[in-house]
């Protein structure tokens, strides 16, 4: 068995797919799946692709050129790490960082909530704050 053909497998199981079901997304049969598997067969390029596009991993990963599923996704989060967790304890980052740390990524209300706060004095932010309090009926810490 191919290292292609193991990690195939893995990580159809991984994603609690059938053969078929995977075979259905990928447009192919269950048999040729099947084939792929069990390293009887190897897909083409075009299907390779596919494959590592559905279970986002590197195609090197599949090859068994590298370990890492993601690189991209890999080097984000050690990013993350380095900036946000403490590196000399090899500490990484909290829950509540790598939430705020999303939430800033992915909405720019929250960019723009954050960079008006880098300028405004500490008096505007209670002032702000205790408005959020008062919409969402909590007390301040």
């Amino acid at each position: 068995m191919s290292i292609l053909s193991k990690r195939l497998k893995e990580l159809r199981e991984a994603a609690n797919e059938s053969q078929s079901e995977l075979a259905k997304i990928l447009k192919l049969s269950k048999s040729s799946i099947n084939m792929y598997e069990r390293g009887a067969r190897e897909p083409g390029n075009k299907t390779i692709e596919a494959i590592a596009d559905h279970y986002n991993v590197d195609i090197d990963y599949l090859f068994g050129k590298s370990d890492i599923k993601n690189k991209y996704e890999a080097a984000h989060a050690n990013s993350k790490f380095i900036l946000f967790g403490d590196s000399a304890h090899h500490t990484p980052p909290s829950a509540e960082t790598l939430s705020m740390m999303e939430m800033m990524e992915n909405r720019p209300d929250i960019r723009y909530l954050a960079a008006a706060s880098e300028k405004a004095t500490p008096e505007q932010v209670q002032a702000v704050a205790k408005m959020f309090d008062e919409l969402y009926g909590r007390s301040g810490d």
